[in-house]
């Protein structure tokens, strides 16, 4: 009988022990949810500014999840976490590869926005002035960029970063889409992007963009937002 009290004992501290690295994992689990979570800027989904996520209406089930039945646009950066669709910070850390083909029908406007902020931060990968030939690409017919007859990359260049507040466009760490909106008629999107500069520092910068039958979307402007327009909104 002692040998099977012996044994039952054994066979309980086994399963405690199993018991506790499962639950450390499931610990582990939740960290890196968070941690996860911690890194995203939670998209607008429905509420007062009229429209759902990118001005798309988004099915929600009880949960607060999407609904099957409803379709949420495969081009945009999603994650889902807690129960909300949030944008994934885009850090320059992450392996960058520069498009082969552009501008590209495929993308969303978020997207756009994303790859032209990614491409200005790694400005001179594979070859120099390789971010901004992308920008150009992607400007539209009444942008500045293509306004102004003559103007080179080097030109661009030099005249962004005679500014200290388009430096950030060189000199960013990573990407985040804060806001988001669209046109009534699906034509216009209006983007605000945060451009994170060091550790606590970072810098908005809006985008107006537009597409056409081709279904392209280009860029109309991009404007950084001065300090003291950021301080006052605060």
């Amino acid at each position: 009988n002692n040998n099977n009290d012996d044994d039952d004992d054994d066979g309980e501290a086994e399963a405690e022990a199993e018991a506790e690295i499962e639950m450390e994992d499931e610990e582990e689990g939740e960290y890196e949810l968070v941690e996860r979570a911690s890194t995203t800027s939670e998209a607008s989904v429905g509420g007062e500014d009229g429209g759902g996520f990118l001005g798309q209406d988004v099915g929600t089930g009880d949960d607060g999840a999407p609904d099957d039945d409803e379709p949420v646009d495969k081009g945009t950066e999603l994650k889902y976490v807690d129960s909300k669709l949030r944008w994934r910070m885009r850090s320059r850390d992450d392996e960058y590869v520069p498009p082969s083909y552009y501008p590209d029908p495929k993308l969303t406007a978020g997207e756009v926005v994303e790859l032209v902020c990614l491409a200005f931060a790694n400005n001179d990968v594979p070859s120099e002035n390789k971010g901004i030939e992308i920008f150009f690409a992607y400007s539209s017919d009444v942008s500045q960029v293509k306004q102004l007859e003559g103007l080179t990359y080097d030109m661009y260049k030099e005249y962004l970063l005679e500014n200290k507040e388009y430096q950030a466009l060189f000199n960013n760490e990573g990407v985040l889409i804060e806001k988001s909106d669209y046109s009534s008629d699906g034509m216009k999107a209006y983007f605000t992007a945060r451009l994170q500069t060091g550790r606590k520092e970072s810098v908005e910068v809006n985008f107006i963009l537009s597409t056409s039958v081709e279904q392209i979307w280009m860029i109309d402007s991009m404007l950084i937002r001065p300090a003291s327009m950021r301080r006052r909104r605060r």
